[in-house]
């Protein structure tokens, strides 16, 4: 017969013989007494005030033993096949935890500070300490063979609950990004540890995790938890701004009907948040270069959480620079039988001409004034500069060619002229013909 054999034969004939006394499993935490059913995988919750079934709770495989903590907030049921710890909330009556101990667990017992629970593993010759603040396994002491253990098995002694003098222990944690003065930019979770190393925690409020998702200007978290020891509370303020400031820019002074500016231009920037508040914002720039389709990136706003914002000025044409006016061909003399040509050019090289005066000056030189002749234009460009040109040139009756000069013909009009006098120096006449009205001799 194998070892594990005998021990469960050994295990019938306890069952048989406790269940008169049902000392095996039956723990009451009242007004309720908590009855593991080993064949149905279940506890029963029993009111002995009206001696009646008012929960029934699914456990692990074959419940033997059950302990209440002195709380009476806990019900700790060891599995016996499934080698495991169901906890119970009292409360709910729901199983809350399920903690692995040791092979076929019989019997289970808590601490008067109802911090620990002990349960004996039958087949694994050992006792698993359970810590009741975390549901887990912090021991495991090895014991003689087959140890079976029923109803309160731990001694009197050590810390009870009518002992513990001080409050549970409140910790908050908050987890998220934390930006500037205290202000979190992303999700926030806040979370609690409460522990009374002396007592159980008896009741609780407001201490399960929270997240806060949205932005808030102060949302307030309390925690609240009761032990033997007395009441303690703790808060937290969580401000969220994950929000990043406005930043706009504009611009001064504005551009004409065409688009361009013709000065230099400031840009201004204006920021606002609305939750925390501004912290900076960008400063004024200046553009001074002759540019089309300039642009300003990344003046920053900053506001007090850390969040920041950048604006960008574009489209801005700069044109300080005024248009030339170029008269070209030849501006020095014309005899009255030339022709005069003389082209007017008028040009901007960055916004263009918009508007210009320029014309060219071309025609027989008999149709301007005998003697100088001016002309003049201007041009505006599209960013309003305005530039000027101007030109001049000469109609002359006659070109030099010494003292004897024959007949000139002028056109359809004929006259002999002759000279008098030496040295540079000469006196003109008409001596045949006879020249238009209008029309001299200039010496």
């Amino acid at each position: 017969m194998t070892r594990r054999t005998i021990r469960l034969g050994a295990l019938v004939c306890c069952v048989l013989a406790l269940t008169l006394s049902v000392l095996a499993g039956t723990v009451q935490a009242a007004p309720f007494a908590y009855i593991p059913n080993y064949g149905s995988n279940t506890v029963s919750v029993i009111d002995t005030a009206t001696n009646t079934v008012v929960a029934t709770v699914a456990v692990g495989t074959n419940p033997w033993g059950v302990a209440v903590n002195p709380a009476g907030t806990r019900a700790y049921v060891a599995n016996y096949v499934s080698n495991d710890v169901s906890v119970i909330d009292t409360a709910s009556n729901t199983v809350v935890a399920t903690v692995a101990v040791g092979t076929y667990p019989l019997g289970v017992a808590v601490n008067p500070a109802g911090t620990r629970a002990y349960v004996a593993n039958n087949n694994s010759d050992n006792v698993s300490v359970i810590d009741t603040a975390t549901n887990s396994v912090v021991a495991t002491v090895g014991v003689g063979i087959a140890p079976i253990a029923f109803g309160v098995f731990i001694a009197p002694g050590g810390t009870s609950p009518v002992d513990d003098t001080t409050p549970p222990v409140i910790t908050p944690t908050v987890t998220g990004t934390l930006g500037n003065n205290g202000w979190y930019t992303s999700d926030v979770s806040v979370s609690w540890s409460v522990t009374d190393p002396d007592s159980a925690i008896s009741a609780s409020s407001g201490c399960g995790s929270s997240t806060v998702s949205s932005d808030t200007a102060g949302t307030t978290f309390t925690c609240t938890a009761t032990s033997a020891g007395g009441t303690a509370s703790e808060s937290v303020i969580v401000t969220r701004d994950a929000t990043p400031p406005t930043i706009t820019g504009s611009r001064s002074p504005g551009a004409n009907a065409n688009g361009w500016n013709n000065t230099d231009v400031t840009l201004s920037f204006a920021c606002a948040d609305a939750l925390s508040g501004v912290a900076t914002c960008a400063s004024d720039i200046t553009l001074s270069a002759d540019g089309a389709g300039q642009s300003v990136t990344g003046n920053t706003a900053t506001d007090l959480a850390g969040n920041t914002a950048s604006a960008t000025v574009s489209n801005i044409h700069i044109d300080k620079t005024a248009p030339t006016v170029i008269y070209s061909g030849n501006t020095g003399s014309y005899t009255v039988d030339q022709t005069v040509t003389i082209a007017c050019t008028a040009a901007d090289a960055l916004s263009g001409v918009a508007s210009t005066t320029c014309l060219n000056v071309s025609g027989p030189a008999s149709s301007f004034a005998i003697g100088p002749n001016a002309f003049s234009a201007a041009a505006t460009d599209k960013a309003g500069n305005i530039g000027s040109g101007s030109t001049s040139f000469i109609v002359l009756v006659f070109q030099s060619q010494g003292a004897n000069f024959g007949t000139w013909s002028v056109g359809q009009i004929e006259a002999q002229l002759s000279a008098t006098g030496g040295n540079g120096t000469y006196a003109w006449s008409v001596v045949a013909g006879s020249l238009p009205p209008g029309l001299a001799i200039r010496t």
